[in-house]
């Protein structure tokens, strides 16, 4: 399946898109997202991929417009041979805007999981803040994480930073769990559901939240976790 999502953002209006990938195993699907924004607009993205096959997202926000913001935050967890892969590019087109990328993600079995992200500053557009980071977690050998953070800067007057890191469970961390008394796998559910939850915690919708939380913590208990929608 492919579906492509165009939004113009007007002046001083906001749009939040949350998309939920629960697909079935066996779904491919490509969804593109354009993103336009004007004076003061604001957009903010929440992407949360936890099924299918083969899932790619794309997403593609021009930022036109002077002191205009964008949020773009994201989880893939996949497993099995799962391969979810998250492309996008933010253009910063006009001075004085602002831009706060984080993805994270969480990989086990032979599940691969791709970020890859730029984010691009025009000549003519000073006075930018914008911020990337790609932090992974690989739960298994056969698994594999491709994270790449860009950043493409062609004006003077700018603040920006851009990073990844890939890693497996902190052992320490483990060994102070399993000191207090709490058996291996639980530990390790604890702490792997933390590092999701700090990206469920961005959404701005408490039952979401506390769905998505649930929704998380049984795919750590159960990697058969059935599914019953796509958004």
């Amino acid at each position: 399946r492919n579906s492509v999502i165009v939004s113009s953002i007007a002046a001083n209006a906001a749009l939040t898109h949350i998309a939920l990938g629960l697909d079935g195993e066996s779904r491919l699907s490509t969804t593109r997202t354009f993103a336009a924004l004007e004076r003061d607009a604001r957009y903010h993205s929440h992407n949360v991929q936890l099924g299918g096959r083969m899932i790619r997202r794309e997403y593609d926000v021009h930022v036109g417009g002077t002191g205009a913001h964008t949020d773009l935050i994201g989880l893939m967890m996949p497993h099995g041979k799962q391969l979810l892969d998250t492309h996008t590019r933010i253009t910063h087109a006009a001075a004085d805007t602002t831009s706060n990328e984080h993805y994270r993600t969480i990989a086990d079995d032979a599940g691969r999981g791709v970020f890859k992200g730029r984010i691009l500053i025009e000549q003519d557009a000073q006075r930018i803040e914008a911020y990337q980071s790609s932090n992974n977690l690989i739960l298994s050998d056969d698994a594999e994480i491709d994270a790449k953070p860009e950043l493409e800067i062609y004006a003077d007057d700018v603040s920006c930073s851009h990073g990844a890191t890939i890693g497996r469970l902190d052992q320490e961390a483990l060994f102070y769990l399993r000191t207090r008394g709490i058996a291996l796998d639980e530990a390790r559910g604890l702490l792997i559901a933390g590092f999701a939850q700090e990206v469920i915690d961005e959404l701005p919708i408490p039952a979401l939240r506390d769905w998505l939380t649930t929704r998380v913590e049984q795919r750590l208990n159960d990697r058969s976790l059935p599914v019953d929608s796509d958004a």
